[in-house]
């Protein structure tokens, strides 16, 4: 309710949401904070949607084998994600970071040169909607790894050498986002 007394916006320079504060004017066209609340949880429930998508062909999930897909259930819905549903004005910009995050990891698990430079914007991008989410990322990069790491007849330096763009985009998003955390 502060929000409304005050007209607090979710992008705010202070926290580095630059982005979130230029969607959120073009989102509500105006500068008044504004409660949409049905139309954001639905636009939150189409990018979730989406992001479970991307997540199933990122992890090859078979949806026909029921186990995968009853395992595979927990990835998109667990508290966390409800959790983000109940926040009244940010749910859709959170989502909207969580889906570019994911969308970075499903790009960065094709492990192509490339594809660097897109993977490493789309990262870097959610640096400035929702920086939260940039741990979805490295869930997925934790996970695949520990995958190849264990499947593979690999020793480490093989698979850091087979996953090096997914290193790579880590690397960089860090070494461009460096400068900017001056301003928090």
């Amino acid at each position: 309710y502060c929000r409304y007394l005050a007209n607090l916006h979710i992008g705010t320079s202070d926290a580095l949401r630059n982005v979130t504060f230029l969607l959120e004017r073009l989102f509500y066209l105006s500068d008044v904070i504004t409660d949409a609340a049905p139309f954001t949880h639905i636009i939150s429930c189409l990018l979730l949607a989406y992001s479970a998508c991307v997540c199933l062909r990122t992890f090859k999930v078979d949806i026909a084998n029921k186990w995968e897909a009853f395992c595979f259930a927990p990835v998109i819905i667990n508290p966390y994600v409800f959790e983000i549903m109940m926040y009244r004005f940010d749910n859709p910009f959170i989502t909207l970071a969580l889906l570019i995050a994911i969308l970075s990891a499903y790009i960065s698990s094709k492990n192509e040169k490339r594809w660097l430079f897109v993977q490493t914007a789309l990262l870097f991008l959610t640096l400035f909607i929702y920086q939260a989410v940039i741990s979805a990322y490295l869930i997925i990069f934790l996970y695949k790894f520990i995958t190849e790491l264990l499947h593979s007849n690999t020793n480490l330096f093989q698979t850091v050498n087979k996953m090096k763009y997914w290193f790579c985009t880590l690397f960089f998003t860090a070494l461009f986002y460096a400068p900017f955390t001056l301003f928090l």
